[in-house]
């Protein structure tokens, strides 16, 4: 082999291996050949807690520190994660239980009625955490796939949701695993 044909080869693997690299960055999160997990040590998911908000959440480990807004007597907890969609905790407090049977369906019900003024409802299905009672929704915006998780807790409403976006939409179940996590802790 002539030292042309070496130095050729050599420029053309240096080619493939740039134009691979480019790829790379220009797929999404739902191509065909999707970005490979995490290796080593990397914490698939994080747990965070909140002693005020009595709560918990395994969050993956690729995300934005957490934005916290305060506005009198409720707290929102949000989260940007890089390929998987916008997670977001808020709670607020009433003066009495909430989580009575004929109050609890009225709110549950009326939280569905307010969540189809944004989107089409696509599930409607009773859940519970820590034995707490909830429901969860299903939107389907412009922009994507919302999914809202209402829980109540003695006298405290919890919602719990994530927005996925259109071009995310293969990450929704990854999303719901998320949601999965979500403890009451008191």
């Amino acid at each position: 082999m002539t030292a042309f044909l070496k130095i050729l080869v050599l420029c053309f693997l240096l080619l493939m291996l740039m134009s691979c690299q480019q790829v790379a960055r220009w797929r999404g999160p739902c191509s065909i050949w999707p970005m490979p997990p995490p290796e080593g040590g990397t914490p698939l998911t994080r747990n965070f807690s909140s002693a005020e908000g009595r709560f918990r959440i395994g969050l993956p480990a690729r995300q934005e520190k957490p934005g916290t807004d305060a506005n009198n007597d409720n707290k929102t907890f949000k989260w940007l994660v890089f390929d998987q969609g916008e997670f977001q905790v808020f709670y607020l407090d009433r003066d009495r239980a909430v989580d009575t049977p004929d109050l609890s369906q009225t709110i549950l019900n009326n939280i569905r009625n307010n969540a189809s003024s944004r989107g089409k409802v696509t599930a409607d299905s009773e859940i519970s955490v820590s034995g707490h009672p909830g429901r969860e929704f299903r939107l389907e915006t412009d922009g994507g796939t919302q999914i809202e998780r209402v829980y109540l807790a003695g006298n405290r409403v919890y919602v719990v949701t994530v927005f996925v976006p259109k071009d995310w939409s293969c990450k929704v179940d990854s999303a719901v695993k998320v949601l999965d996590t979500f403890e009451i802790t008191q």
